[in-house]
């Protein structure tokens, strides 16, 4: 989001907008405005996406807006996912505690991605087949091959509601 002013933050009711380097500006809400606008913030790009980001004293360690609003340190093993996908829209309704898998999932621009649904893919070459699989601790469990997408997505539902029954503490955004 480029900034419309240099002058300072923009107060929009309930946020308020922080500027940033590059011409950039992050949102905030208003409650989180006076402990961060304290703080030098700039401009970080990952991946694609630009983000809000602060260096520590020593300037050797970076703190990104939403870790320093949400302060998951801890919750063990979650992220922070940016709903709405603008790493710099950092008002608490734009912001969730998920899981790497479901962070990866919100991701828009996912290579290779065949399929409408997560977990599904196209198998190369065959006109009617897809598998599902999932990934656990960092390893893959394909859930088989389908005649249709819609069937492969079943399985990998079936496959993260029994993950949610494994480890009830973790969201695993169940599906019905």
């Amino acid at each position: 989001m480029k900034a419309s002013t240099n002058n300072g933050p923009v107060h929009e009711g309930i946020y308020k907008i922080l500027p940033l380097t590059q011409g950039e500006v992050a949102i905030v809400d208003s409650e989180d405005y006076e402990r961060l606008h304290k703080l030098k913030w700039f401009t970080k790009r990952y991946k694609g996406t630009c983000y809000a980001a602060h260096n520590n004293k020593r300037g050797s360690n970076l703190t990104l807006m939403h870790r320093y609003i949400l302060d998951p340190e801890n919750i063990c093993g979650l992220d922070i996912d940016h709903i709405n996908g603008n790493g710099l829209d950092n008002r608490k309704k734009n912001l969730r505690l998920v899981t790497k898998r479901q962070n990866g999932q919100n991701q828009k621009n996912r290579v290779c991605k065949t399929s409408k649904f997560p977990g599904v893919s196209k198998v190369k070459g065959l006109k009617k087949c897809w598998f599902a699989r999932i990934c656990i601790n960092k390893k893959v469990k394909y859930l088989g091959h389908f005649y249709t997408e819609e069937s492969a997505f079943e399985a990998y539902k079936k496959a993260v509601n029994e993950i949610g029954e494994l480890i009830p503490s973790i969201n695993t955004r169940g599906y019905a």
